[in-house]
This record gives structure tokens, C-alpha cells and sequence, in this order.
């Protein structure tokens, strides 16, 4: 009887936490989407005329008030837009605002205070969870 569950543990054990895992995975990136798309509508209030001025202080914000309202920390959460961590661009063409949050799952440059804490197992080859981040994106027409 030992020898079997010596053989079959490990097995259920990484079924067992892909499932919680996994699940931490997906809450965090509802989050994210409820919080793009509601920092997306939040920016609606601000005035026209700002919105389109230099000065970004009101947008940014709008959008930080919503983060900060989030069960998540604000310090996982970051931008991703165009890759320098910004957390919104108003494409003025098309009158157009986009808001991306991402929370990083791995910790590449070794502070680890700005990475959601969820350990990964290797086991039998499989790594879970094998996602370094998640990301939400919502557009708003202004």
C-alpha cells in the first residue's frame, strides 16, 4: 500500500496544485480586466480638454484611484504599454484611450517585491504554473 502512494502522490500533488494555481491565475486576471476596463471608464470623467493636454497628472490619477481600490496590491500591478510601464496611450487620431495593467508571476531582475508571490513546482518534468505574466488591455472611444 506505501508503494503505491509513493508512486501516485506526486502525481495528485502537481493535479492538486495546477488546480490551485491555476485558479490564483485566473481571479488575477479578472482582476485585471475589471480594473483596465474601470480605469477606462473612470478616465471618461475627467474633462476633454485635459485629457488631451501635456499634462498626464489627472489621467494617471483616475487610473491609479481605481488600482489602488483593487484587492491585489498596487505594487504587483504595473503598465505594459508599449514596453516602458506606462499604464495608458491616448491615440489622438482616432480619439481613442487604452489602459493595460500587468502583474508579473516570475521575479527576472531579482526584486521580488513587485511580483505576485506564487511559487512554481517542477515535478516530473511539468512546471506549474508556466506563465510569467498576465496582462489586460481595455479601449475606450473618448
Amino acid at each position: 500500500m506505501a508503494i503505491e502512494f509513493a508512486i501516485i502522490f506526486p502525481l495528485f500533488l502537481l493535479i492538486f496544485y495546477a488546480i490551485v494555481s491555476y485558479a490564483i491565475c485566473f481571479a488575477v486576471m479578472f482582476t485585471l480586466h475589471g480594473l483596465s476596463s474601470d480605469a477606462a471608464r473612470a478616465v471618461l470623467s475627467i474633462e476633454r480638454t485635459v485629457l488631451f493636454s501635456s499634462d498626464t497628472t489627472a489621467v494617471e490619477q483616475e487610473i491609479t484611484d481605481v488600482v489602488n481600490h483593487s484587492w491585489l496590491s498596487s505594487d504587483v500591478i504595473s503598465g505594459c504599454v508599449d514596453g516602458d510601464g506606462k499604464r495608458y496611450e491616448i491615440i489622438e487620431g482616432n480619439d481613442l484611450l487604452k489602459v493595460c495593467l500587468e502583474v508579473r508571476l516570475t521575479d527576472a531582475d531579482g526584486d521580488s517585491s513587485n511580483v505576485l508571490a506564487l511559487p512554481r513546482l517542477s515535478l516530473l518534468g511539468i512546471t506549474v504554473p508556466h506563465l510569467d505574466t498576465l496582462s489586460s488591455t481595455s479601449s475606450i472611444r473618448l
